[in-house]
């Protein structure tokens, strides 16, 4: 009977208990540009788990990245309301 090391499964269980967690997913790999190699066993298991950690960063720089831009986007909407308000009371 062969092993088999269910990741895609395995990550959606997780990221439907903790909605942070990154899936993993043939288009996720791609996208990163992660490719998963045929080994099986345990060394499949050690490769998954390494891989997923790469994933799980990715996914943490991409938060950041888009907390940022949501806070940037904000403040200069907010710097933009300014100056036209103050460019409408000097008219």
């Amino acid at each position: 009977m062969a092993e088999r090391v269910e990741a895609s499964f395995a990550s959606k269980m997780l990221a439907s208990i903790d909605e942070n967690m990154p899936i993993w997913d043939s288009k996720v790999l791609d996208r990163i540009g992660i490719k998963s190699s045929n080994k099986r066993g345990q060394q499949k298991l050690e490769e998954t788990i390494e891989l997923y950690d790469v994933i799980v960063q990715w996914y943490d720089i991409m938060n950041v990245i888009k907390e940022k831009e949501v806070y940037y986007g904000l403040y200069n909407q907010r710097r933009f309301r300014l100056s036209y308000c103050r460019n409408s009371f000097t008219s």
